[in-house]
């Protein structure tokens, strides 16, 4: 019989050789024999095996072929995505030949042709394979997911938590060149940003930069077991692993760090803000304890930082790139306790969202949701039962087929909309040119008038960026005073005993952490609710302001528009912070400033950048791991605050509750997340951008005018060539 009982053992039911014996009442020498014989397991032998496991006979006799069966799906639209890349980095290697050609041209057509080549570069990212990141307690089966789906045994899996690493599962079609045949590359994030961009290690320079060790499978367990040689003596963060494998023709997995790994903190932190690296989560929990104690914070966390890819235009369903599993469903008897097990744990999590959460995000967002959308994203799994699988599989491969479309159709208008501004510019540009050959005297007019207008323009963007850093810091304060008096009303023993008795909470284990939960839930959320808020004065502050110095820009004939000098000069290429609100309502000129700094940073998956739903995702989760670690520590507290009895007992356990706050030092942590929000938004803003950005005016003005009717000849045709490049 051909059956791999030790697979079966380690891999499906996480047992030891010990463990195993003993529920199937034999010797483990009987076991170990059976293992190391497996062509003499007789069909009574199977038969005694499904009924100590659970597993029917039917699926041990097909257990072989079915952990060998890769997933796979339509990959059609993903080619055609592949070819929007290639053609855009065709693009882009064309216009750095014209470039060097013409290295001796003018200082007008230089700036043009690098703004083309930061449009085109910063386009690049975008077009890629969503990833899909795996999240959840230690033992839960995350690798164990991941290596059925792409079909082989690759990940470490096991019921002891061993991954340390961010583990990105990729396609060999995507491994750079001159790695060879190494599968595995160990990396650390020494660029100093807050993770490695796996997108960039093509290039061999960031490459060397990132790279610690690359080679075969075993480099792997090295670095990311725990048994491994320097899983803690080294600063690793990363692991590529290059596989052929159907799915990933499809998107890239990530495996992260378990969370509660009680001998690594790191890895919690790993776990919450790698995360924020993937565009479709799949959130597991075991079935047999579904959504218990910590899996609500994590979960929590999680739904209130997902960066949503549907949108009003594209008919994706609410919530659908986040998968919420119950791995291990087979050790749960029957289809109905499955289906209450996912009915209960998506309650218990609503139960302890903070009051209107729902209508909150939908405001926010500018998209609806309800909890109903919530719960269908629950789903069971099994390695070992399609039946228990078939229809997260089904619904997580349906996605992926139908992603590319989206971001080819997204990123391709995007694109476009950013290269027809630049077209309608080079337009512009050579009007001017041919007018000032035929009044040769206009272009140096032009200039000393600009000229005399600097002083002007210096002394508005001074007090424009004054008075918007006085605005910001206003609102920082603003925003932490209702935090602290909010927290200072909801944090008290009164406000705490009427959400024990409007939300029914007995004195048992369960209900108070749920109460705890309910209450950090509602801490994060007001701080959320704060961020949108003032991140929205912020908007109308500045469209009003702005709006303001250009209308006097043209009263006075002064040639600036100040609105795009700022925009085009905003610094915060990891966040906008409050600023995020701002570029969302731009449109087409948003869209255009931010691809040639840094596309993606306000869209995932190629969606159009800007709207309420992206500008969201900056905000959730302010605190971000912090929050989760606050809120266990707090549980760890109340857990050793011994047991409450007596009528007085919701009393006793708020004020329990509230001391345990004050230790963890809640409030001054939320209140330092918010501090840091407006910091990054404060940050984002060049002081001297304004300034910038006419001086530059400027010494294109200047140069024009000391141009000669050949030079502008010359200039005209450089730039009817170079409008060639932005057909795409």
């Amino acid at each position: 019989m051909d059956f791999d009982l030790k697979y079966f053992r380690e891999k499906v039911l996480n047992m030891t050789q010990a463990e195993f014996a003993d529920v199937m009442g034999k010797s483990q020498n009987t076991v170990s024999r059976w293992e190391k014989e497996p062509q003499n397991l007789t069909l009574e032998v199977l038969a005694e095996i499904s009924a100590n496991t659970g597993f029917s006979l039917g699926d041990i006799l097909n257990f072989k072929s079915k952990i060998h069966d890769p997933w796979k799906g339509e990959v059609s639209e993903m080619e055609k995505l592949r070819a929007l890349k290639s053609d855009t980095n065709a693009k882009l290697t064309q216009l750095k030949d014209y470039m060097a050609v013409n290295s001796n041209s003018s200082q007008i057509h230089k700036n043009y042709a690098d703004k083309l080549k930061k449009i085109y570069e910063n386009t690049l990212p975008s077009i890629r394979k969503p990833r899909v990141g795996f999240l959840g307690n230690s033992d839960v089966g995350k690798s164990t997911l991941i290596n059925a789906m792409i079909g082989q045994d690759v990940l470490p899996a096991g019921w002891t938590p061993i991954t340390s690493l961010l583990i990105y599962v990729v396609h060999t079609e995507d491994r750079p060149d001159f790695l060879g045949d190494d599968s595995v590359v160990i990396l650390s994030n020494r660029s100093g940003n807050k993770s490695v961009d796996i997108e960039q290690l093509h290039d061999e320079n960031y490459f060397e930069q990132c790279s610690i060790e690359s080679g075969g499978i075993n480099v792997l367990e090295k670095y990311g077991s725990r048994e491994g040689e320097y899983y803690m003596n080294t600063d690793a963060t990363a692991a590529v692993v290059y596989i052929e494998a159907p799915l990933l023709k499809l998107c890239t997995l990530l495996d992260l760090p378990g969370f509660a790994t009680s001998d690594n903190p790191k890895d919690d932190i790993q776990a919450a803000e790698g995360k924020n690296n993937a565009d479709i989560l799949v959130y597991m929990s075991l079935a047999n304890g579904f959504m218990r104690g910590n899996d609500i914070s994590y979960l929590k966390e999680v739904l209130d930082s997902l960066n949503p890819i549907e949108t009003k235009q594209n008919g994706f369903e609410p919530l659908s790139n986040l998968f919420v599993v119950a791995s291990q469903a087979h050790v749960v008897a029957g289809k109905e306790e499955l289906r209450n097990i996912l009915e209960k744990g998506a309650e218990r999590m609503d139960s302890v969202l903070p009051e209107n959460y729902w209508v909150s995000k939908s405001q926010q967002s500018g998209l609806s949701y309800e909890y109903l959308d919530f719960s269908k994203r629950f789903f069971t799994y099994s390695r070992d039962d399609s039946e228990l699988s078939n229809s997260f599989k089904e619904d997580f491969i349906s996605l992926l087929e139908k992603i590319p479309k989206m971001v080819h159709t997204n990123t391709f208008d995007v694109l476009q909309s950013s290269l027809s501004v630049v077209d309608r510019e080079v337009s512009n540009e050579l009007d001017s040119f041919r007018k000032y050959i035929e009044d040769k005297e206009s272009a140096a007019h032009d200039y000393h008038v600009l000229l005399g207008q600097k002083d002007e323009v210096y002394k508005n963007s001074l007090e424009f960026i004054k008075k918007l850093e006085t605005e910001i810091e206003l609102y920082k304060v603003k925003s932490i005073d209702e935090f602290k008096d909010f927290y200072d009303r909801t944090i008290s023993t009164e406000s705490i005993v009427k959400v024990i008795n409007r939300k029914g909470f007995k004195n048992r284990k369960k209900d108070k952490e749920e109460l705890q939960n309910y209450l950090n839930n509602t801490l994060v959320q007001k701080s959320n609710d704060l961020c949108v808020l003032y991140s929205n004065k912020l908007r109308d502050y500045l469209d009003k302001e702005l709006n303001k110095l250009n209308i006097s820009a043209e009263a006075s004939k002064i040639n600036f528009d100040y609105q795009k000098a700022f925009i085009t000069g905003l610094a915060g290429l990891g966040t906008y912070g409050a600023l995020a609100f701002y570029i969302g309502t731009l449109g087409n000129l948003g869209g255009y400033i931010v691809v040639a700094q840094a596309v993606g940073l306000l869209s995932s998956l190629g969606i159009s950048v800007g709207g309420g739903a992206a500008a969201t995702s900056f905000v959730a989760g302010i605190g971000g791991p912090i929050t989760i670690v606050l809120g266990i520590s707090i549980l760890i507290m109340l857990a050793t605050a011994g047991i409450l009895s007596g009528r007085n007992w919701k009393e006793k356990f708020a004020d329990s509750l509230i001391d345990a706050y004050k230790k963890a030092e809640a409030r001054q942590k939320y209140c330092t997340g918010l501090e840091k929000w407006w910091a990054e938004t404060a940050t984002a803003v060049n002081k001297n951008t304004m300034a910038e950005e006419y001086e530059k005016h400027l010494q294109e003005a200047e140069e024009k005018a000391n141009l000669d009717d050949t030079d502008y000849e010359i200039l005209i045709s450089e730039f009817q060539t170079f409008r060639s490049l932005l057909i795409h």
